[in-house]
């Protein structure tokens, strides 16, 4: 896919976009590690439900997996107004991404064996479809 690429001024205004984004990336995760913390703490020193700490924790790693997709699909169109093209590798970078986190939160309920085949089956799909494109596209 290709655009016309922005500017000197798009450009920083990208830069500074992206800066900004980080930040607040870094803010709510950091955010969301001291509210686990805090959780956990507590289930340790209370005798409280393991449960909660355990969802948590899940609900922390959740959070983290969502933030590379933004901070990934980001990058990914920064890169296609910056130099007017959309590199393939990200877009499947985001896709395994995308199938991770449905197996983080599918962790937390009862699946069905066939709903863990069907995400064992996209990803490998992913695994592949990235495999190719490093061996065949080095430079996507």
């Amino acid at each position: 896919m290709s655009a016309k690429p922005v500017g000197k001024w798009g450009r920083r205004a990208l830069v500074i976009t992206e800066a900004m984004t980080a930040i607040v990336i870094l803010i709510a995760v950091a955010l969301a590690l001291v509210g686990t913390a805090f959780i956990v703490y507590q289930a340790a020193r209370q005798g409280l439900n393991v449960t909660n700490a355990r969802s948590a924790v899940i609900d922390v790693l959740d959070l983290t997996v969502l933030m590379l997709l933004a901070t990934d699909l980001l990058r990914t169109i920064e890169r296609l107004l910056s130099e007017g093209t959309m590199p393939l590798r990200s877009v499947v970078e985001i896709g395994g991404l995308v199938i991770v986190r449905e197996m983080i939160a599918a962790s937390l309920q009862s699946l069905q064996v066939i709903s863990q085949l069907e995400l064992a089956g996209a990803l490998a799909i992913i695994v592949t479809a990235y495999v190719v494109l490093v061996k065949y596209f080095p430079r996507d």
